[in-house]
Protein backbone atom coordinates (compact mmCIF):
# COMPACT_ATOMS: atom_id res chain seq x y z
CA UNK A 1 0.00 0.00 0.00
CA UNK A 2 1.28 3.23 -0.73
CA UNK A 3 1.61 5.81 1.77
CA UNK A 4 -0.13 9.21 1.76
CA UNK A 5 3.25 11.11 1.97
CA UNK A 6 4.28 9.44 -0.88
CA UNK A 7 0.86 9.94 -2.60
CA UNK A 8 1.41 14.09 -2.00
CA UNK A 9 4.68 14.15 -3.22
CA UNK A 10 3.42 13.05 -6.68
CA UNK A 11 0.74 15.40 -6.65
CA UNK A 12 3.06 18.33 -8.38
CA UNK A 13 3.83 15.88 -11.55
CA UNK A 14 0.38 14.20 -11.85
CA UNK A 15 -0.59 18.39 -11.90
CA UNK A 16 1.80 18.61 -14.85
CA UNK A 17 0.89 15.58 -16.60
CA UNK A 18 -3.14 16.99 -16.33
CA UNK A 19 -1.86 20.37 -18.15
CA UNK A 20 -0.34 18.32 -20.88
CA UNK A 21 -3.01 16.27 -21.78
CA UNK A 22 -5.88 18.72 -21.24
CA UNK A 23 -6.85 20.86 -24.30
CA UNK A 24 -5.16 24.06 -24.57
CA UNK A 25 -6.14 27.55 -22.73
CA UNK A 26 -8.49 28.86 -24.87
CA UNK A 27 -9.25 25.96 -26.62
CA UNK A 28 -12.67 24.19 -27.00
CA UNK A 29 -12.33 20.73 -26.18
CA UNK A 30 -11.38 18.97 -29.24
CA UNK A 31 -10.52 21.69 -31.21
CA UNK A 32 -7.91 23.32 -32.23
CA UNK A 33 -6.28 26.63 -30.69
CA UNK A 34 -6.41 29.76 -32.35
CA UNK A 35 -2.92 29.82 -33.14
CA UNK A 36 -3.04 27.08 -34.88
CA UNK A 37 -5.84 28.21 -37.09
CA UNK A 38 -4.68 31.26 -37.40
CA UNK A 39 -1.16 29.67 -38.58
CA UNK A 40 -3.11 27.17 -40.97
CA UNK A 41 -5.23 29.69 -42.57
CA UNK A 42 -2.80 32.70 -42.95
CA UNK A 43 0.00 30.04 -44.49
CA UNK A 44 -3.07 28.41 -46.76
CA UNK A 45 -4.32 31.70 -48.12
CA UNK A 46 -1.34 34.21 -47.35
CA UNK A 47 -4.39 37.02 -45.70
CA UNK A 48 -4.62 38.20 -42.31
CA UNK A 49 -6.67 36.09 -40.29
CA UNK A 50 -8.52 36.89 -36.80
CA UNK A 51 -10.39 34.22 -35.14
CA UNK A 52 -13.59 35.38 -33.25
CA UNK A 53 -14.80 31.41 -32.01
CA UNK A 54 -13.83 27.95 -31.82
CA UNK A 55 -16.06 25.10 -30.92
CA UNK A 56 -16.90 22.07 -31.46
CA UNK A 57 -19.60 21.38 -34.39
CA UNK A 58 -22.94 19.97 -34.33
CA UNK A 59 -21.34 17.32 -36.69
CA UNK A 60 -19.03 14.92 -34.70
CA UNK A 61 -15.72 15.25 -35.07
CA UNK A 62 -15.65 18.96 -37.12
CA UNK A 63 -15.21 22.01 -35.15
CA UNK A 64 -16.74 25.54 -36.19
CA UNK A 65 -14.49 28.24 -36.44
CA UNK A 66 -15.78 31.56 -36.92
CA UNK A 67 -12.83 33.72 -38.78
CA UNK A 68 -12.73 37.72 -39.92
CA UNK A 69 -11.07 37.82 -42.97
CA UNK A 70 -10.67 41.99 -44.55
CA UNK A 71 -13.53 42.64 -42.47
CA UNK A 72 -15.67 39.85 -43.03
CA UNK A 73 -16.89 37.37 -40.99
CA UNK A 74 -17.54 33.91 -41.85
CA UNK A 75 -17.74 30.10 -40.92
CA UNK A 76 -15.31 27.93 -41.37
CA UNK A 77 -14.75 23.94 -40.09
CA UNK A 78 -11.46 22.51 -38.92
CA UNK A 79 -10.76 18.84 -37.96
CA UNK A 80 -9.53 18.35 -34.55
CA UNK A 81 -5.64 18.91 -35.47
CA UNK A 82 -6.13 22.06 -37.38
CA UNK A 83 -5.02 20.42 -40.49
CA UNK A 84 -7.97 20.13 -42.36
CA UNK A 85 -10.15 23.57 -43.16
CA UNK A 86 -13.54 23.13 -45.32
CA UNK A 87 -15.08 26.12 -46.33
CA UNK A 88 -18.90 25.43 -46.82
CA UNK A 89 -22.54 24.17 -45.73
CA UNK A 90 -23.09 21.61 -43.25
CA UNK A 91 -26.64 20.47 -44.09
CA UNK A 92 -28.90 17.81 -41.67
CA UNK A 93 -30.51 15.51 -44.14
CA UNK A 94 -32.96 13.95 -41.75
CA UNK A 95 -33.96 17.41 -40.68
CA UNK A 96 -32.97 19.24 -43.29
CA UNK A 97 -31.97 22.22 -40.93
CA UNK A 98 -28.52 24.13 -42.66
CA UNK A 99 -26.30 24.12 -39.45
CA UNK A 100 -23.74 26.25 -40.97
CA UNK A 101 -27.33 29.10 -41.39
CA UNK A 102 -27.87 28.41 -37.38
CA UNK A 103 -24.31 28.95 -36.38
CA UNK A 104 -24.06 32.06 -37.87
CA UNK A 105 -27.06 33.12 -36.91
CA UNK A 106 -26.34 31.88 -33.12
CA UNK A 107 -23.10 34.06 -33.16
CA UNK A 108 -25.05 37.12 -34.29
CA UNK A 109 -27.35 37.22 -32.04
CA UNK A 110 -27.65 40.56 -29.85
CA UNK A 111 -26.32 39.48 -25.90
CA UNK A 112 -28.70 41.25 -23.43
CA UNK A 113 -25.51 43.75 -22.93
CA UNK A 114 -25.21 44.68 -26.67
CA UNK A 115 -29.24 45.43 -26.23
CA UNK A 116 -28.78 47.69 -23.43
CA UNK A 117 -25.92 49.75 -25.65
CA UNK A 118 -28.59 49.90 -27.90
CA UNK A 119 -31.43 51.17 -25.85
CA UNK A 120 -29.49 53.30 -24.62
CA UNK A 121 -28.65 55.19 -28.07
CA UNK A 122 -32.04 55.20 -29.21
CA UNK A 123 -33.43 58.79 -30.05
CA UNK A 124 -36.71 58.14 -30.82
CA UNK A 125 -39.56 55.92 -29.46
CA UNK A 126 -43.01 55.30 -31.16
CA UNK A 127 -45.70 53.21 -29.33
CA UNK A 128 -45.69 51.61 -25.94
CA UNK A 129 -46.31 47.31 -27.17
CA UNK A 130 -45.56 44.87 -29.75
CA UNK A 131 -42.66 44.02 -31.98
CA UNK A 132 -39.33 46.45 -31.48
CA UNK A 133 -38.27 47.36 -34.77
CA UNK A 134 -34.32 49.56 -34.31
CA UNK A 135 -34.32 52.29 -37.69
CA UNK A 136 -30.57 53.04 -37.92
CA UNK A 137 -29.29 56.10 -39.74
CA UNK A 138 -25.81 57.38 -40.24
CA UNK A 139 -26.65 61.24 -40.16
CA UNK A 140 -22.94 61.51 -42.03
Amino acid sequence: MTSPLRMFRSLPALAALACLLSPAVGAAAGCPTEDVIVENLEKTFRKKVQVKRVQPAALEGLCEVIVSVQGKTSLIYSDSSGRYLVNGQVFDSETRQDLSRAAMAEYNRFTPDDMKKIAALTALTVGESGPVVYFVTDPD
